[in-house]
């Protein structure tokens, strides 16, 4: 079991919120995303540290914990720095933790909402 375990540590994930996401999605047959990765502009500019990006697909995904709902200083940045990763050719897809954990009772849909966007950017899994 702990074997196992160590094969699914990541370097780069900055939450357990993110980790979970990962093992959703891969659990669900998605390909493996960068993690906490920097997203520049044809200059180089920093737009900002994407959570996961599938860059052969062109999509960013956020994975956000409520501080992005509760702060009002995060989330004006969070605005900015998607429009930046749009300007700049990326599809943003946004989960929170119901959407990675699920709630309720319900399961967790980030592995559907991720499969889709990736689909309309060339997935064929």
């Amino acid at each position: 079991m702990l074997l196992r375990a160590l094969e699914c540590i990541r370097v780069g994930s900055m939450s357990p919120l993110e980790t979970d996401f990962r093992l959703v999605t891969a659990a669900a047959g998605l390909p493996e995303p960068e993690l906490d990765v920097e997203i520049r502009d044809e200059r180089g500019v920093l737009l900002g540290i994407a959570d996961a990006r599938y860059e052969a697909y062109r999509v960013i995904v956020e994975v956000e914990g409520d501080h992005h709902r509760t702060s009002r200083a995060q989330w004006r940045r969070d605005i900015a720095k998607h429009a930046a990763y749009v300007r700049a050719g990326y599809e943003v897809v946004r989960l929170t933790a119901p959407d990675v954990r699920g709630a309720g009772g319900s399961a967790p849909t980030a592995d559907l909402i991720v499969r889709v966007a990736l689909e309309r950017h060339g997935f064929r899994p």
